[in-house]
């Protein structure tokens, strides 16, 4: 069996070899496997998902100056951006970790010897701290939307009342988004 069309090269005409056994044999088999990962990508499990996301940007939390002697504690908010694709209905969870501090009640930012007590909340209002889910805390999760980037705020306090010297107090916080 030949091709209906030739290929024109360097003013010949080259014609394809017939089609052999062994040929017709690769062939079927690229069907035969073609069908199967059809079928595979068609029944897949719905649970099985190939879910991509990553950090896109993140707005660290400056709470400014403290005032030690402002009976109202001191608020102030950051942010982090996500993307997925390929979601699927799969959720994404963030947690924060505790930074320098032995627990999530409370972190706590560190100026060489001194400490400024503080933490980090999912809501508005200040009640949930944000974690990992232990030691009293809970963490972001959310179905995302596909192919679009998401901003979260992040909600920080530090309490008043606490007796400290002026300095840059700072604490690291590691965000981690799994899926």
């Amino acid at each position: 069996m030949y091709c209906h069309f030739g290929i024109k090269k360097f003013d010949k005409v080259v014609k394809p070899r017939p089609i052999s056994y062994n040929d017709k044999k690769t062939l079927s088999r690229f069907n035969i496997l073609s069908v199967f990962i059809l079928l595979f990508l068609l029944f897949a499990p719905t649970n099985a998902h190939a879910i991509y996301c990553f950090i896109t940007q993140s707005t660290g939390i400056n709470f400014g100056a403290y005032d030690v002697f402002n009976s109202t504690p001191t608020d102030s908010t950051g942010s982090f951006s996500y993307f997925c694709f390929f979601v699927g209905g799969a959720s994404v969870r963030l947690s924060l970790s505790r930074g320098g501090a032995a627990s999530y009640t409370p972190r706590r930012m560190q100026n060489g010897g001194f400490t400024l007590q503080y933490n980090l909340y999912l809501d508005a209002s200040r009640t949930i701290i944000w974690g990992d889910g232990s030691g009293g805390s809970s963490y972001f999760q959310t179905v995302p939307p596909n192919f679009r980037t998401e901003t979260v705020t992040i909600y920080g306090r530090i309490p008043p009342g606490q007796d400290i010297p002026a300095g840059n107090y700072h604490d690291t916080i590691v965000a981690t988004l799994q899926w």
